[in-house]
Order: structure tokens, then C-alpha cells, then sequence
């Protein structure tokens, strides 16, 4: 088998815990169960899909049904045993991810752990300030003020004095908890709640409130040492800054629709900036697609500019997925992947995981 599929999606979460006993909240739970075939569509044939025992059935029958219309992909696996994996391939790595590939029969080298505990440092805010110097020291644009890390809370009254309105975001969280906007509280609970961030996870990082025009992502991809830009992801957000979704458009319709506020070459330039900065960042340790979420802002101006790195996430994300559905699906209607609660999928919308009562999956 040359790539073992694991739908992790609780591991930002993990990350959060940093140690390999973790049991993740219910909902992230039920997720991953309800989700678990969802890197399905990443792969190929020979490849494999890693899923619950209790499952396997149901994704068998939910596989063979898509191969029906798609064509052959990859196998599902319960287990590792007897099994031959040139490579794993976790929604996210962490030493969680680690520990449940090892629970499925797989053994890794000691080494891989402190590559673990390296790619959690990556997977550290701090790090979009180090993404975002790089593109600073490269005079390509003009860019918001850098991100500041915080490990006293009272500062944060001092820095939105000079910046107005902030938003505050602990070091490692999930699907936009863990962010909370200056604008949302009183500066006193913003600060007591930021005081508990601080204990149990050593900083959060502030940056500038932007008037957020549009959300997208680069996508990058990492192997043999090197960082490559793989595309685009344009996405949306629902309650607050959790995921919503993505448009299923090509790289060229997106460049498109971004060069109503930035400039192509502008977009090329940051690409090619941080081909070669993530290069020397991740590519030792990480391997695989990730994406950096960027954000087109206005100005008081009216002007619209550039935030380059709002996020650095070394994992899947469902942007990799909807850049993979896009040309699959082109010409059938469906123009928008999904994540929500099973009892809001229309009937006429595309299942990409087995039915279920918790969560949908999919495209409408």
C-alpha cells in the first residue's frame, strides 16, 4: 500500500494538549468517526483509508458505490497488520496521530517522535510572524503590522491603543476557537480570559483587526525536501471565525476573482516568497499539502490590500479537498463543499462520507 489515510480532524486540539494520552471532546469525536472517509477522495488506487472496525462495512459499501461512478480508489483498512505502508498520511501529525497509527499495528522509529514535538512548535501562531517577516524582508508589498506574541495579558491594552481593534488568538486551537476579537468584550474579560490562554499554553499571539474583504488560501506542497505552491482554496466562514466552506473553482477562476482587489503578480510574487521560505521552515520535517490562509482587507482608504499569512496550517485541510473535487465535479452542478450538522444537507446534495446523523460532508 503506498499511502494509509487517517481523518484526524480533532488534532489541532491534540496539538493544543501536547502528549500522547488524549482523549478528544465529543463532538471532535463523532467528527472523525463520521468523517472518516473523507480522504477517500485524496487518494488513488492502491492507496488505503483507515477507518473505525465497527465502520468498515459501511465505508466498503460507500467505497464501492463511488468507485461505481468514479472509478477504482483507495482500500479501506482497519488495521495494519499484515499490511505493507510506504507512507501515512494523517489529516494532521502530532504525537496524538502518531499514537493511533500505533494502535492500528504500525510501528514508527523513536526519531519520529521528536519530529512530533518539532512539527508542533511549527504548528505554533508564532510561526505566521516568522512566514510573515520573510515576506516583509522581501519588499514585495506592503503588508499589516506583524503579529506580536504576548505572554503578559495587560499588554494587550497597551497594543490596541496603537492598533485599534484586535483580535487575540491562543498559540494552538481548532476551527476558530481560541480566537476572540477585542471588539466582542469588555478589554477587562478579554483580558482575564486571555490570562487563562497564558497559563495553559505559555503566550497568545495578537494581531490587528482587518476589514476583511475576502478569505482564501495558498496551497503549498512539501516533498523530498522542497515546498511547492499547489493552487488555491477560496473559502468562507460560518458563526464567528469557524469553518463554513469552500467554492469548488479552479486555481484560474480564483486568481480571477482576487484580481478584482490584488494584483496577479502581487499573488505570484507571494507564492514564489514563500515556496522558498517554507522550503527552509518545514520541509525538513513536514511532508505532504498544507495551506497558508490569507485574507484581501480594505483600508480606511477604500484601498484594498494584502494580508499574506493570517495562518500557517501544516495539515489537510479542506481547502487540499475541494482542490481536488473541483475538476472531478466540474459540469454537475454541485459548487460549494460543506461542513455542518447532518440535518442541514439538502436532499439533493453529494455525500462525500457514508450518511450519518451527526455530521455532513459534502457538496451542494
Amino acid at each position: 500500500m503506498e499511502r494509509l489515510f487517517l481523518f484526524n480532524p480533532e488534532n489541532d486540539i491534540a496539538l493544543a494538549a501536547g502528549n500522547a494520552v488524549f482523549t478528544p471532546p465529543k463532538n471532535a469525536a463523532i467528527l472523525h468517526r463520521a468523517g472518516a472517509m473523507l480522504p477517500w477522495w485524496l487518494g488513488s488506487e492502491g492507496d488505503g483509508v483507515l477507518v473505525p472496525a465497527g465502520d468498515r462495512d459501511d465505508a466498503a459499501a460507500f467505497a464501492s458505490s463511488a468507485e461505481e461512478r468514479f472509478g477504482r480508489g483507495p482500500e479501506i483498512a482497519s488495521s495494519v497488520n499484515g499490511l505493507s505502508v510506504g507512507r501515512f498520511v494523517p489529516w494532521g501529525w502530532s504525537v496524538d496521530a502518531l499514537s493511533q497509527f500505533k494502535r492500528a499495528g504500525a510501528t514508527f522509529p523513536a526519531s519520529d517522535t521528536e519530529r512530533m514535538n518539532r512539527l508542533r512548535q511549527l504548528s505554533h501562531r508564532r510561526v505566521s510572524r516568522v512566514v510573515n517577516q520573510s515576506l516583509y524582508d522581501a519588499a514585495i508589498g506592503e503588508f499589516p503590522p506583524l503579529p506580536r506574541e504576548v505572554t503578559n495579558a495587560r499588554d494587550i491594552s497597551d497594543i490596541e491603543r496603537v492598533w485599534g481593534s484586535v483580535y487575540v488568538k491562543a498559540p494552538w486551537s481548532s476551527t476558530g476557537r481560541g480566537v476572540m476579537c477585542s471588539d466582542d468584550m469588555p478589554l477587562d474579560e478579554l483580558v482575564r480570559r486571555t490570562e487563562g490562554t497564558i497559563r495553559r499554553q505559555g503566550s497568545v499571539m495578537v494581531e490587528k483587526a482587518l476589514d476583511k474583504v475576502v478569505d482564501f488560501a495558498m496551497l503549498f506542497r512539501s516533498d523530498a525536501g522542497r515546498v511547492r505552491f499547489a493552487g488555491y482554496s477560496l473559502f468562507f466562514n460560518g458563526r464567528g471565525s469557524s469553518y463554513g466552506g469552500n467554492l469548488l473553482l479552479t486555481d484560474g477562476e480564483i486568481e480571477h476573482r482576487l484580481s478584482a482587489f490584488v494584483s496577479p503578480g502581487l499573488l505570484r510574487n507571494v507564492a514564489d516568497t514563500l515556496c522558498q521560505a517554507l522550503t527552509g521552515l518545514v520541509a525538513a520535517d513536514y511532508s505532504g499539502d498544507f495551506g497558508v490562509d490569507m485574507m484581501v482587507y480594505a483600508e480606511k482608504t477604500g484601498e484594498f490590500r494584502l494580508a499574506p499569512c493570517v495562518e500557517l496550517n501544516l495539515r489537510l485541510t479542506m481547502g487540499v479537498v475541494a482542490h481536488s473535487l473541483t475538476e472531478r465535479f466540474r459540469g454537475t452542478g454541485y459548487e460549494k463543499l460543506l461542513v455542518g450538522p447532518a440535518s442541514a444537507a439538502a436532499d439533493n446534495a453529494f455525500w462525500l462520507v457514508p450518511r450519518n446523523g451527526c455530521y455532513f460532508i459534502g457538496l451542494v
